[in-house]
């Protein structure tokens, strides 16, 4: 059991990385960027701008979703800082659409994803924490 509790900071961003990865790409290569699934209408002339906005922030998540992966498959010295970025982009994210600049929608695209997202990962630093407190220190070295 404590195995498989250790491994929930890995798995979690492994997870996260692969929706981030998805959602990352939908507004990065659809040819709308993806505004339209967000309920955003793109009847004004803005909608070149709000295309070329969301494009951006696809990227932006398609490179943190890569870093979310190849840490968890690949380089688990890093979890604490990918968990770390994540727990900060995803409070940001609640912020604004909250509090700085709150929507007008009925629903904030993604709050409940988002929150959920939070939550887990403030729990999978709490682990993450406590496995690498309990971890013995490495031998010293000698020369």
């Amino acid at each position: 059991m404590r195995r498989i509790v250790s491994m929930f900071p890995q798995g979690l961003l492994l997870l996260v990385g692969l929706i981030n990865l998805v959602r990352g790409l939908a507004h990065l290569l659809t040819e709308d960027s993806a505004a339209t699934e967000a309920g955003i209408s793109l009847q004004n002339a803005g909608s070149v701008d709000i295309i070329y906005l969301f494009a951006i922030i696809g990227g932006v998540q398609t490179i943190l979703a890569l870093f979310y992966i190849y840490t968890a498959l690949l380089d688990r010295s890093h979890i604490s800082v990918a968990l770390g970025i994540e727990v900060a982009k995803t409070s940001l994210n609640l912020f604004v659409g909250f509090a700085f600049k709150p929507s007008q929608a009925v629903i904030v695209v993604g709050s409940r994803q988002d929150a959920t997202q939070l939550i887990l990962c403030l729990i999978a630093c709490v682990i993450w924490w406590g496995v690498q407190r309990r971890r013995p220190d490495a031998p010293p070295t000698t020369s």
